[in-house]
């Protein structure tokens, strides 16, 4: 991870030297600002990972300040933490409700403190990740969120139960109680997930933490927020939580209203995480599918083509490269118009897939051109790899294409058939399987030729 620019924002002159001193150490960017307005521009015109701000400074209060912020979307995104002289409730609650991402005492070990900020750049920085253009895919966020699912994971089960009633008269989510066996077993991942994992630090010596990281490690919950429950306060168990990932660490000083704050921001924190995630994942597939066919596309199928070529050469094992092309396919356009050759094209991507799901293992399939498709899979022999063209023929010549307004279609395919030879770069086979394609044209058409081999 790159370092961080961290703006400091204090008042007074030797604090703001002695956070910088300690944050360079730690090979981070600083910047530092003396007043309120000072940070505002700041923020505003330089790029700032994460903002550090002093609750008392000479020109503005730190929560006017942090809801400026807040109110700009040129700084809406940035992280503040506030700092402040042993922060009461009240502070810590406002603070939080105005948008800081946590609220710390200016007397908090360094342990701790660098910590935290490690791990609120790592957040920041995942942000940034999934915070790409997606072409008009982002949605605005639906005006009604469910309520969230947290799970406390309690070594006693009355400590579990006490603080799901102080947590059940200060926030509206699910909460419930689960052992920590429960969570780690197999039936549970076909369960609905909880978006927060709340863990006692007291479940055995390092138990909290080793859960912690065993949690982050797996599929099903790495995305899910967690934080760590502490009976006291253990700086380096905090720091180490911090470290592996931990959203929060509730400390004994907490009240269950600030603590139902800090969940419902990780719960947010984490949903809209999964959504961007989701967004990004849909977008990578349809910028690699063919959006009429739903076959791969050309941009996706070469590079993977190659691959295929690479693992077929590393065990010897042969290749059938397959260039398809539908017969007459521009009269169908001429005398239908498009959409029925879209049809055409919709019907013979599916036949192909339902063919070479019955026959074949793992085949590659795209739609590499208008009327084009290629095909390769893995086949032992030039004559098992012209039996399957062969069926393929056979397959798109005798399932007419339904329409919804006119009789079925039938058409018919010819087929370029190429196997990779020894140590051929696949462009080559696939040129070869190109000139093979034009050969069964030239003969006829509906019909496989097989490319000759490498001399």
């Amino acid at each position: 991870m790159a370092a961080g620019r961290i703006l400091i924002v204090d008042g007074i002159a030797t604090n703001r030297v002695v956070l910088k001193v300690k944050l360079d150490a730690a090979f981070h960017v600083t910047l530092t600002a003396a007043d309120g307005a000072t940070c505002l521009r700041m923020a505003r015109e330089q790029r700032v990972d994460l903002i550090l701000l002093d609750h008392a400074l000479p020109d503005l209060p730190g929560l006017a300040v942090l809801r400026d912020l807040r109110g700009d979307p040129r700084t809406t995104g940035i992280p503040v933490v506030l700092l402040a002289r042993k922060p009461d409730d009240a502070l810590r609650r406002g603070a939080l409700a105005a948008g800081a991402v946590d609220v710390m005492d200016k007397g908090l070990h360094d342990q701790v403190l660098l910590a935290r900020i490690r791990n609120l750049l790592r957040l920041r920085a995942d942000v940034q990740d999934t915070n790409l253009p997606l072409f008009g895919m982002a949605e605005p966020e639906a005006a009604y969120a469910a309520p969230g699912r947290v799970a406390l994971v309690f070594q006693r089960a009355e400590v579990a139960l006490t603080l799901r009633r102080m947590l059940a008269g200060a926030m509206a989510d699910q909460i419930l109680t689960l052992r920590r066996d429960a969570v780690l077993a197999a039936e549970c991942s076909a369960l609905p997930q909880p978006d927060v994992f709340v863990l006692d630090g007291g479940l055995l010596p390092g138990g909290g933490l080793r859960l912690l990281s065993e949690l982050r490690s797996r599929g099903e919950t790495r995305h899910a927020g967690i934080c760590l429950w502490q009976s006291g306060n253990d700086a380096a168990e905090a720091a180490q939580a911090y470290d592996l990932g931990a959203d929060e660490v509730f400390t004994p000083d907490m009240s269950a209203p600030e603590i139902a704050l800090r969940l419902s921001a990780v719960i947010a924190r984490r949903r809209e995480g999964r959504r961007l995630h989701g967004l990004l994942h849909d977008a990578a597939r349809l910028a690699a599918v063919d959006d009429l066919t739903g076959l791969w596309n050309r941009r996706y199928a070469l590079p993977q083509l190659a691959l295929m070529a690479e693992a077929a050469q590393a065990k010897a094992h042969g290749l059938a490269v397959m260039v398809l092309d539908i017969d007459r396919f521009k009269s169908v356009n001429d005398r239908y118009g498009h959409s029925t050759g879209n049809a055409v094209l919709v019907g013979v991507a599916q036949r192909l897939r339902d063919i070479l799901s019955a026959t074949a293992e793992a085949p590659l399939i795209a739609r590499i051109g208008g009327e084009e498709f290629l095909v390769a899979l893995p086949c032992p022999t030039a004559q098992d790899a012209r039996r399957l063209a062969e069926a393929l023929c056979d397959g798109i010549r005798s399932h007419a294409v339904p329409l919804e307004e006119l009789p079925p279609i039938t058409v018919t395919i010819s087929v370029g058939l190429a196997m990779l030879a020894g140590s051929e770069p696949v462009t080559d086979a696939l040129e070869r399987a190109d000139r093979a394609l034009l050969a069964a044209k030239d003969r006829g058409r509906d019909r496989v030729t097989l490319a000759r081999n490498v001399a």
